[in-house]
């Protein structure tokens, strides 16, 4: 235990009994080291935490999220064990502690206020439990006698509007309601923990044809509205569902570009076809399935777009005629080519994507034999954290790619093998009717 940790420690007096802030102190000491062994050195963009900074957030009232201490803007990428861990720092800790944690946040920032709103009462909303669900900073699950809902801290009001979006045009929705205080705030319905992601791989997909309606309608609404981050994470499964989450961004300019980037990455809703790429007529049939439900999902775009335009001015108290939003999805529904530029760029990007993939199992495949290479190289070790147990291929890989191919070489990680193997994924890609 380092000199600064029992005047650090001390701190978890104002939210702990004092006899068990020894145990919970040893219990985060412990996991601080074990988190800091999925870091990386000084200077790459991934920086551990320090039992200080974990203390500073549990015991601070305006310290609202535990982010992940990574910088933006370097295509720095985490993985599922940095989400899970970080969680654990607020989640392992004893139910009336996390209570004790959460209420002086929510009084200070003035959400309880808007917790009475969202469920329909002028009196006190009593906390039951609380849980970090967040991945890259907390999001936290209430659960209050009225059910439980989900805080995440949110900049602008757009999934409240998309989630309206579905809603007025007939699709799946959950209650979102975004409100401005101190900070801006979004509340929505706690819809479950079960994503996307985590149902392709386990396997678990109960109706293939049904799944890939819902993703190609999905893409057609993405595409149109501009909506960025669409990765298989932020689709919640309930039943035969999936409802997408995290719809913050959208209206973007430039999102094509994003979408490319993304499909490379693995992550965009097109790239489930690459779990068939070992049966060709599966793959080609359901590439088929994704394109005719695209196209038919755009064309009930189209003859719609009256109504989103009305919807879109409405919401935020804007001329259509005007409105930057409504120029945007005229742009995209009114050029008759658009479908077919975006089907181009989906395909260059599955292009890059399969080839990715083989890269990704090299990686991995050598791990297993020599764990060492983590350690001898940052830029490897983060690939392998940020795709492992994820459908996801190398993403951002353009920001660094020199430096990934300069290690793959260095440890003799691609063969010949590999190369044939890309070559035939991608010709099989290239066979379909595109």
């Amino acid at each position: 235990m380092s000199s600064e940790c029992p005047q650090v420690l001390h701190r978890l007096e104002s939210i702990l009994p004092v006899h068990r802030v020894g145990d919970i102190g040893r219990h985060l000491i412990r996991l601080v080291d074990e988190f800091n062994t999925y870091t990386f050195p000084a200077g790459f963009g991934f920086d551990p935490f320090s039992v200080a900074d974990v203390v500073a957030y549990l015991s601070s009232e305006d310290h609202y999220n535990l982010s992940l201490r990574k910088v933006r803007g370097k295509g720095i990428l985490y993985g599922t064990i940095h989400a899970k861990l970080r969680r654990r720092f607020f989640n392992d800790l004893p139910i009336e502690t996390r209570v004790a944690v959460i209420m002086p946040k929510l009084k200070h920032f003035k959400i309880d206020r808007h917790l009475r709103d969202f469920v329909g009462m002028r009196s006190q909303v009593p906390i039951l439990d609380v849980e970090d669900i967040g991945m890259g900073h907390s999001v936290y699950r209430l659960s209050t006698p009225h059910g439980d809902l989900v805080v995440k801290q949110e900049d602008v009001p757009n999934q409240q509007f998309y989630m309206e979006f579905q809603r007025a045009l007939g699709y799946p929705w959950f209650r979102s309601k975004h409100y401005i205080g101190q900070r801006t705030w979004e509340l929505t319905d706690y819809l479950g923990n079960s994503n996307l992601n985590e149902v392709l791989v386990e396997g678990a997909v109960p109706n293939w044809t049904y799944l890939i309606d819902q993703l190609a309608g999905h893409a057609a609404m993405g595409d149109v509205l501009g909506r960025e981050d669409r990765h298989f994470e932020n689709y919640v499964v309930q039943g035969p569902y999936i409802l997408p989450v995290d719809t913050s961004m959208l209206f973007g300019d430039g999102n094509e570009v994003w979408s490319e980037r993304y499909i490379a990455g693995g992550l965009y809703e097109i790239c489930v076809l690459g779990q068939f790429r070992n049966e060709p007529r599966l793959f080609r049939d359901y590439f088929t399935q994704f394109r005719n439900a695209y196209m038919s999902q755009l064309k009930q775009l189209m003859e719609r777009r009256s109504q989103i335009e009305t919807l879109i001015g409405e919401f935020f108290d804007e001329d259509p005629i005007n409105s930057h939003r409504c120029r945007y999805v005229r742009e995209r529904l009114e050029n008759l080519a658009y479908p077919d530029a975006q089907f181009d760029r989906y395909r260059s990007a599955l292009e890059e994507m399969m080839m990715r993939r083989v890269v990704k199992q090299a990686i991995s495949d050598r791990v297993s034999v020599d764990p060492s290479i983590l350690a001898r190289s940052p830029i490897l070790k983060m690939y392998y954290l940020a795709d492992q147990g994820r459908v996801s291929t190398l993403f951002l890989l353009e920001y660094h790619r020199d430096a990934v191919m300069s290690a793959l070489k260095a440890h003799q990680i691609l063969s010949d093998a590999h190369r044939a193997q890309m070559t035939y994924d991608v010709d099989l890609l290239r066979m379909l009717p595109w």
